[in-house]
């Protein structure tokens, strides 16, 4: 009679190891969606930012202009 040692049972079977390449794989597609969906908030958010800070000096700069009578024109803003 045949007995198997105990680093025997650790061994993982050929099924084992495709289940775990499939997990691996599916693993890394999921992580590579994220961190493309990751970026492309971040980019939204530094594009938005940009247009908020380009659209603010250039209210700015607007309400600096001087008027035709010389007066600067001013916010109380």
């Amino acid at each position: 009679m045949y007995t198997m040692s105990g680093n025997a049972l650790n061994i993982p079977t050929g099924r084992e190891l495709r289940q775990m390449t499939r997990e691996q794989r599916k693993n890394t597609v999921q992580q590579q969606m994220d961190r493309e969906v990751r970026l492309n908030r971040r980019n939204d958010m530094m594009t938005q930012a940009s247009s908020d800070v380009a659209s603010e000096i250039s209210s700015m700069t607007r309400r600096n202009i001087t008027t035709r009578t010389g007066r600067k024109a001013t916010s109380y803003f």
